[in-house]
């Protein structure tokens, strides 16, 4: 429910999609391209 989303859950939320964005754009194609969850968070821990 979007009316309970705070503002520390909403940041963490455009994290994750912009680190998942930044591994697509360095892939070929659409569903292969598309990052397990493991590859997101280990992208997001290295640059925190």
């Amino acid at each position: 429910d979007i009316d309970n989303l705070n503002e520390e859950k909403i940041k963490d939320m455009i994290s994750f999609a912009s680190a998942a964005a930044s591994i697509v754009t360095t892939k070929k194609g659409a569903i292969c391209s598309m990052p397990e969850i493991e590859e997101v968070e280990n992208l997001r821990k290295k640059y925190e």
